[in-house]
């Protein structure tokens, strides 16, 4: 390939990732608009554990960011400390919602089989690690509380440790523009008008950007000795996960940087072992922007309402740091989920549907129902 037809690849995927990143952020900036109050509700009335863990689930998939779930949680516990016990299970569940975004961007590819069933594995992956760790550490929680009681021994030791505060460089390239779209006129209205809106313009933007990332992926992978990613940033498992730990630690979206990586793995230029670590890196990354505004807290607040929500920090960086140490032995287990479902999923891509729907959605909404109001009635 030719210099000046690297350069203008090179343009373009600069100019492509920016509007998909902008795509999401603008979709996440709907998804809030359109369900803010309602999760804010859900939060608030939950009422034991089982149902934090599907509130958690069900919150983070609608406004799809698990910082928005986590600050919520952390005002709560602020005010009412003894809602830490089902504070615990919901930042479980936000872990769990928060993958919906990158499951939804592996559906750009599904016009293409082969690629859709390569980002379907990989995208699935994220979600069937962070399943898994829940699956296991939940249980854990609710017998011993081992969560509970090391977030408070760090949040004691780390009181009154100073605050640091950090900008994410992403959020000063993109925010511009994301505020510039949700202030124009052609989004006056209530919450609902804009909030349908925005997500209509922030799909179209989605497909159009990530078709044009997936255009340039395709030729880069068809020349080797330009697939930079695979060759310095994935070449080993430790490269792979600082990548992702410090990429996300900057941006301060761990949906954005798995959403980011899923059209490389859908142009073949990445394998499932090589992003996995990625992924597990990204999960920590996502805890630290949590850490530094809670230790930030710890001069702002009060000693109790500081120490809490610097707590539920500490619950977030533990749980993911544990299921990293629990999981990565066992990684055979969800790979071969992963890539099992990329395969079924191609095939026939309404059980790739059917899953997105009924984990993220049907299963926890169901559940609140049946304890919330069913139970109840019948119980008289």
């Amino acid at each position: 390939m030719s210099m000046g037809a690297t350069l203008k690849n090179l343009v373009l995927f600069i100019a492509s990732v920016y509007f998909f990143l902008l795509s999401i952020n603008l979709m996440s900036a709907s998804m809030k608009l359109l369900g803010s109050d309602i999760v804010q509700g859900m939060i608030e009335s939950t009422s034991d554990p089982l149902t934090a863990l599907f509130v958690g689930i069900l919150a983070t998939s609608i406004i799809q960011s698990s910082s928005a779930t986590t600050c919520i949680v952390v005002s709560i516990v602020s005010v009412n400390p003894a809602f830490m016990i089902n504070a615990i299970p919901i930042v479980m569940g936000a872990n769990i919602g928060t993958t919906v975004t990158n499951t939804l961007v592996s559906f750009g590819h599904v016009v293409r089989k082969k690629e859709f069933e390569k980002a379907l594995g990989g995208a699935t992956l994220h979600d069937f690690f962070n399943l898994i760790a829940v699956l296991i550490l939940f249980p854990l929680e609710l017998l011993f509380h081992p969560l509970q009681h090391a977030s408070r021994f760090m949040a004691e030791s780390f009181e009154g440790a100073g605050g640091f505060t950090f900008i994410s460089p992403l959020k000063l390239i993109i925010k511009p523009a994301v505020t510039l779209i949700t202030d124009s006129s052609v989004f006056l209205g209530d919450d609902l008008t804009r909030g349908i809106a925005l997500l209509v313009l922030a799909l179209i933007v989605l497909v159009l950007s990530l078709r044009s990332i997936v255009q340039i992926m395709r030729k880069l992978a068809l020349n080797t000795e330009e697939n930079v990613v695979s060759k310095y940033i994935f070449r080993n498992s430790t490269t792979a996960f600082a990548a992702g730990l410090v990429l996300t630690a900057i941006i301060q979206s761990s949906s954005v940087t798995t959403s980011l990586i899923v059209p490389f793995i859908g142009a073949g230029m990445l394998s499932l072992e090589q992003v996995l670590p990625y992924m597990m890196g990204a999960n920590i990354g996502t805890t630290i922007t949590s850490l530094l505004a809670g230790l930030g807290g710890t001069i702002a607040g009060g000693k109790d309402a500081a120490i809490s929500g610097l707590q539920i920090a500490c619950v977030h960086s533990l749980f993911n740091i544990a299921a990293v140490c629990l999981i990565y032995p066992i990684r055979k287990i969800p790979l071969t989920l992963a890539r099992t479902f990329g395969k079924i999923g191609s095939i026939k891509t309404i059980y790739a549907v059917a899953f997105v729907v009924i984990v993220f959605y049907i299963i926890p909404i169901a559940y609140i129902i049946l304890t919330k109001y069913i139970i109840p009635y019948l119980g008289g």
